[in-house]
């Protein structure tokens, strides 16, 4: 910067002398600060106080204004000179200062008048484009710029070290265009030209942060790490580490197998390495939460979560979100549902996507809780709050929205889990209309079938999902466990590794395991029915405990756990079998007799068979066979034949005469679903005595109240029987019928995930009549707990009174009963 000392001040014109002011502005050589530079700015302004004429030290004051710093002060002395009388300098100091004060009009005509002088000038050019960006005209930057270097563009040649000027000016009026990519280009090639230069790479780093190429940003922010504090460096690699989760998000939403937690797992380590040199911050313990709940490591989550909240920090709704999923996912749901409702209370309305994931989670957390109302208004709320249709594209018609469609799917599988079953059918029919494949609705079709007890049909459904997309949980989940209730072990086994390598986290697969695993453990049954009174045609009490082996491994396949062909392997189950049944006649003699057998089980898909081979271990010992056949014809219909050469469950008198009898049995079931069922059975006993009793029996089974705590079916029963033989010793009518009407409520008193607490009331109304004698009412009132746990471990027990006519005379009866199940 030339100051003007070069200028001749008559003394004659002037009381400055000019020695003394050669002297001044020689001390403002070199490159000094404002506080260096203050003396002569003082002298300069006292001088001009003197001869406020004299134009030379205003473009002395305005240069050494500007040169300091002091940009205001040197824009407020530009207005007492004339710029195009103003010698270069000073218009050069001018120009600057009033860019730098923000007054971009007079700026741009101060560099427009030294470029008429100096065309060429990168600084000058440089300056007129800061002119135009601080007047938002990027476009005319942009363009000038462009022609600049277009003209003398080589690709093939390194940048020209003396169009740094421009190139950063470039880069700046990219910046102000938000092109963030080329303004981070404009800075990297001015590195080319001046690796040293500290506001190029500044430039470069925060240009690609912009840009979202925040890997790069921390990359170059570490190679340059002289020019950034501490506090940008951890600012940028946090966002490094923040983005890797991100991109572990993204993974988990498209990779179905275990591989999807690789970017997830990289992101807990950078985590780690992030708090190991820049120190533990909240940041990233927010951070550590958020990639914990991808990574299923939910018990880590609620430990640092509980680590924040003793350290009373305030923790941001995102993260709280994740604790909730982890809460839920502890099966807490009490303290999920809190935070999901806190969270969706304060959530922002422009994020519907993100409102909808909670209110999801919302109603599984309130499922979970028993809250099934409140699942039920949100689910209905949900469905309001989503746009029904949107437009397809330009002049197409209007389709359901996506949304919309999420949220009806939601509601008819809450409907569904809720066993409002017809209800959940309809929504989910009428939805096939618009979506016929979707296939979160084909799924949640499937599903439905199954709740229906059509298991079959729901297998259908999931093998074709299964079939259109391979990596389907939902599909392969429903395809074993469906295949498991159907006794198909072999298949259902098949499917587990698979599911567990890739899905070792998911709930629904651990519990599959189990289940698989219990199915393959061996099976204990206790059935016993204490009573006294009213029993006539059978005993008093009577009990039964059946063990099941394990399903068998037959012709070497024990090796071959998962071979389906084989149609006999882990179909077959031994078993042995004790039962006793006492009573007391009339004169109250007692009688008792019990049986033994052992036997073999086989189980299948359609088909069921059981042979025992038993004997009676006192008063008559005889040697009896008891076969079983169940066979499914369909989901709809079902057979039955049995046979017991040797039954046990005879009257009291007849017990003591030493009489025995075989029974066989033929039924047939009809199933429209859960809650509307038929069927029939006949059946002959044949005495030792040579007495024959057939009988008929019908009913026909309707639920009128499905609720998830309260249920209310009812049973209506046609029986007739009739006996070959006259007057013997039990009870043996020539012939009889009873209709009974039978109602049944039950009421889920609690639950908890596998464990429960039924407690159900039965009241049986009917009448009864007899040959010979007048025809009677009939009742009966039964009590019962039933209990559930995890591992397929349960018990019932209850109470009961009834009355019945009997040769015209009403007797009554009363009995305790207690079933027990589990495995070894």
């Amino acid at each position: 910067m030339i100051l003007s000392g070069c200028f001749i001040l008559h003394a004659s014109q002037a009381a400055v002398l000019q020695k003394d002011y050669d002297l001044v502005i020689a001390s403002t050589k070199g490159n000094l600060n404002a506080a260096q530079l203050a003396p002569a700015i003082d002298q300069l302004r006292q001088w001009h106080e003197d001869e406020p004429q004299n134009l030379h030290i205003v473009f002395d004051l305005i240069a050494l204004h500007d040169k300091a710093g002091d940009f205001a002060a040197a824009a407020t002395l530009v207005q007492q000179i004339e710029l195009t009388k103003a010698p270069d300098y000073a218009i050069r100091s001018a120009a600057h200062a009033l860019l730098k004060t923000g007054q971009f009009t007079q700026a741009e005509q101060a560099y427009q008048l030294l470029l008429s002088k100096t065309p060429n000038e990168r600084e000058l050019q440089a300056g007129l484009v800061y002119a135009w960006l601080g007047q938002q005209r990027s476009q005319e930057a942009l363009d000038y710029l462009d022609h600049i270097l277009t003209a003398e563009r080589d690709p093939s040649a390194p940048p020209l070290a003396s169009n740094l000027p421009i190139i950063i000016a470039l880069a700046e009026v990219h910046e102000q265009r938000h092109e963030w990519l080329q303004a981070a280009g404009g800075f990297h090639q001015a590195l080319q030209i001046n690796p040293d230069f500290r506001y190029a790479k500044r430039g470069l780093v925060f240009m690609l942060d912009q840009a979202g190429a925040i890997y790069l940003a921390n990359y170059f922010a570490q190679l340059y790490r002289d020019v950034f504090s501490p506090e940008e460096q951890y600012k940028f690699a946090h966002a490094d580490s923040a983005l890797t989760i991100r991109y572990g998000k993204a993974q988990l939403a498209t990779d179905n197998t275990r591989a999807r937690f690789t970017t997830t797992d990289i992101a807990l380590d950078e985590n780690t390495a992030l708090s190991q040199q820049y120190g533990v911050t909240n940041k990233a313990k927010f951070d550590r939460i958020i990639a914990l709940d991808d990574r299923a490591a939910m018990q880590e989550v609620i430990a640092l979560y509980q680590q924040l909240i003793a350290d009373k920090v305030e923790i941001p709704n995102y993260v709280k979100s994740s604790v909730a999923d982890a809460y839920l996912y502890l099966q807490q749901p009490e303290a999920a549902r809190d935070m999901y409702v806190d969270l969706i209370d304060h959530w922002d309305s422009s994020d519907p996507s993100g409102l909808i994931d909670l209110q999801a989670m919302l109603i599984y957390a309130y499922g979970d809780a028993g809250q099934y109302a409140q699942a039920e208004a949100l689910a209905q709320q949900m469905v309001q709050q989503q746009a029904q249709r949107v437009p397809k594209g330009k002049n197409a018609p209007r389709t359901m929205s996506a949304a919309y469609l999420r949220a009806l799917i939601i509601h008819a599988n809450l409907q569904k889990n809720n066993d409002h079953l017809d209800a959940a059918q309809s929504q989910i029919t009428a939805l096939y209309r618009d979506a016929p494949f979707n296939n979160d609705l084909r799924s949640s079709w499937a599903s439905l079938l199954s709740a229906r007890d059509h298991p079959r049909a729901s297998l259908d459904e999931y093998t074709l999902l299964q079939i259109d997309q391979p990596n389907s949980i939902e599909a392969a989940l429903g395809r074993a466990e469906l295949l498991l209730s159907l006794d198909e072990f072999n298949q259902s086994k098949a499917l587990l590794p698979a599911l567990i390598d890739n899905f070792p986290e998911n709930k629904q697969v651990q519990n599959l395991a189990q289940r698989i695993a219990n199915y393959d453990q061996p099976l204990y049954r206790l059935e016993t029915t204490l009573g006294h009174g009213a029993a006539k045609s059978g005993a008093d009490s009577i009990s039964s405990a059946v063990v099941y082996t394990a399903p068998l491994l037959l012709d070497g396949q024990s090796d071959q756990p998962n071979n389906t062909s084989d149609w006999c392997s882990n179909h077959l189950r031994l078993f042995a079998r004790v039962d006793h049944s006492s009573g007391n006649t009339i004169d109250g003699t007692s009688a008792n007799r019990s049986r033994a057998g052992v036997g073999i089980d086989y189980r299948a898909e359609n088909l069921s068979a059981e042979a025992q081979f038993n004997h009676t271990l006192n008063s008559i010992h005889n040697n009896g066979v008891a076969l079983a056949l169940n066979w499914a014809i369909s989901d709809n219909w079902r057979t039955r034949v049995l046979v017991d050469t040797n039954i046990i469950d005879l009257a009291p008198v007849a017990m003591n005469l030493g009489i025995s009898a075989k029974q066989e049995k033929f039924g047939l079931d009809w199933s429209q679903n859960e809650a509307r069922k038929a069927g029939a059975e006949l059946s002959s006993t044949q005495y030792s005595d040579t007495n024959v009793r057939k009988a008929v029996y019908s009913w026909w089974m309707e639920r009128w109240v499905s609720e998830p705590i309260y249920k209310i079916n009812t049973v209506l029963g046609f029986a007739s029987s009739r006996n070959s033989l006259a007057n013997r010793a039990y009870y043996n009518p020539s012939q009889d019928q009873e209709l009974d009407l039978d109602i049944k409520a039950e009421w889920l008193t609690w639950q908890r995930y596998k464990r429960s607490f039924r407690q159900r009331v039965d009241l049986t109304l009917g009448h009864y009549w007899e040959t010979g004698y007048s025809s009677g009412a009939t009742s009966g009132l039964r009590y019962e707990h039933e209990w559930n746990f995890e591992n397929e471990f349960g018990f019932s027990y209850g109470v009961g009174r009834n009355f019945h006519p009997y040769d015209g005379t009403r007797e009554y009866r009363n009995y305790f009963y207690l079933n027990l199940t589990g495995r070894i």
